[in-house]
């Protein structure tokens, strides 16, 4: 990965837990309390003037109630790149509200378990 692609991904991550947290409807100092850091510190992080630490990151992650990998761009962590839905689908997840997105998941395990038994 070179230098460019790197601080795409970077800047996609930090615009990813500004989105996130907005869509959780949760404030700058909500997640600066939990993470026992300044809200210019979270600033620097939703902006990508600061890279984040694996560590930061996952503690962000939790925070917000999500997944690591949901802060990644897609084409980076997409496994599934002969099936072009699986990008707008893992783009509309992520836009739901916490409780659309369980019951998704529970939906889509039930689904998956029932064609492995076909």
């Amino acid at each position: 990965m070179d230098s460019k692609e790197l601080n795409e991904v970077n800047l996609h991550i930090a615009s990813s837990i500004k989105k996130i947290r907005k869509a959780q409807k949760l404030t700058q100092e909500y997640l600066a309390k939990q993470l026992d850091l300044s809200v210019q510190q979270i600033q620097r992080y939703e902006d990508g003037r600061q890279q984040l630490s694996v560590g930061r990151l996952y503690e962000i992650s939790k925070v917000l109630q999500i997944s690591p990998s949901q802060l990644f761009p897609p084409n980076v962590l997409n496994k599934y790149k002969d099936l072009p839905e699986v990008d707008e689908l893992l783009t509309d997840f992520r836009e739901l509200p916490k409780e659309e997105r369980a019951a998704l998941v529970v939906l889509t395990k039930s689904l998956a378990k029932r064609f492995e038994s076909k």
